[in-house]
């Protein structure tokens, strides 16, 4: 699995799929993890998030992302909607 990141800042993940009998690169969309501690009291708002993000104080991934991901460059292919 490979997971890189799009041109507007969302995040695409690589996966090799075998289908009948065929391997694919497939290609989709993936959501950002964010994991946050402190008391529930003081839960993260819609409003405080949306501040956060537009002030670029966009927290830190968590530390167990780093081990299941990697960076890598653009693939430029040409869609194949052959189907077998």
């Amino acid at each position: 699995m490979l997971a890189g990141r799009c041109r507007n800042g969302g995040r695409n993940i690589y996966v090799i799929a075998e289908i009948n009998g065929l391997l694919y690169l497939t290609k989709g969309a993936v959501f950002s993890h964010y994991e946050f501690t402190g008391p529930s009291s003081n839960r993260l708002t819609d409003e405080k998030w949306q501040e956060m993000l537009l002030d670029h104080k966009e927290p830190n991934e968590a530390i167990w992302m780093k081990d299941i991901k990697i960076s890598v460059p653009p693939i430029k292919t040409a869609p194949n909607f052959n189907l077998y």
